[in-house]
């Protein structure tokens, strides 16, 4: 008897999570959230930007394929990549002026390719750290 009850458990167990599943349609974004406070109501037609992106076309798909698509295997050129790219934004600036402190933040956000250099420079950081032995802290904020 203990074996049939505890089938029919796991089946009511089952069924409750199938159930679960079946209302939550997506996970929840920030504006669903602040709506509908609880993951089991979660149910809505809008995109999120995370869905809209793939849907758009990107310009800069093949430079940044490109860029991703880089080896470093020479060692004057990782030098040359550690020096042109640098390793915190040259733009941040504190500025005083009359007494009052401005701040302005770091503009290399700004550049739709930033994650790619980034990564490019570190590909180069490594080669250098990893394959040639060199000291790389001089490439280092």
């Amino acid at each position: 008897m203990g074996i049939g009850h505890e089938t029919i458990l796991d089946f009511r167990l089952k069924s409750k999570i199938a159930n679960l599943k079946s209302k939550i349609s997506c996970l929840p974004c920030p504006p669903c959230l602040l709506y509908q406070p609880t993951m089991t109501t979660i149910s809505h037609n809008h995109k999120h930007l995370r869905g809209a992106k793939s849907d758009r076309f990107d310009i800069l798909s093949p430079i940044r394929r490109w860029v991703d698509q880089i080896q470093i295997s020479d060692r004057r050129i990782a030098h040359l990549i550690c020096q042109v790219i640098p390793c915190c934004c040259p733009f941040e600036r504190n500025i005083k002026l009359f007494g009052h402190t401005f701040h302005i933040p770091p503009l290399c956000k700004l550049n739709p390719l930033y994650d790619e250099f980034v990564g490019l420079r570190f590909r180069s950081l490594s080669y250098l750290s990893d394959e040639c032995g060199e000291d790389i802290t001089k490439y280092i904020c």
